[in-house]
């Protein structure tokens, strides 16, 4: 898989705190045990910081589909030629 961001060295070792959906509670963990167990949620995560937090920026952030490696359900298009 392909990861290419930038992070201070000491944003690796900083706790984060993140929700749980099935149990409703918080839990705190490191960015780099997040990004091992779920590289995904990094991403979600930074995305919702960057969108506004209204209507809108939920619609979206629901729209957004992060997949942990290359491989993913969706093909390319491919047009065909009308004759």
């Amino acid at each position: 898989m392909h990861r290419s961001f930038d992070l201070t060295p000491g944003v690796w070792n900083q706790r984060c705190t993140i929700g749980i959906p099935d149990t409703g509670g918080l839990k705190e963990m490191t960015l780099k045990t997040m990004l091992e167990k779920h590289p995904e949620r990094v991403i979600r995560k930074a995305v919702w910081g960057m969108i506004p937090h209204t209507k809108l920026g939920r619609s979206l952030i629901k729209r957004l589909r992060v997949y942990p490696g290359n491989e993913h359900p969706h093909e390319a298009q491919n047009p065909q030629k009308m004759a």
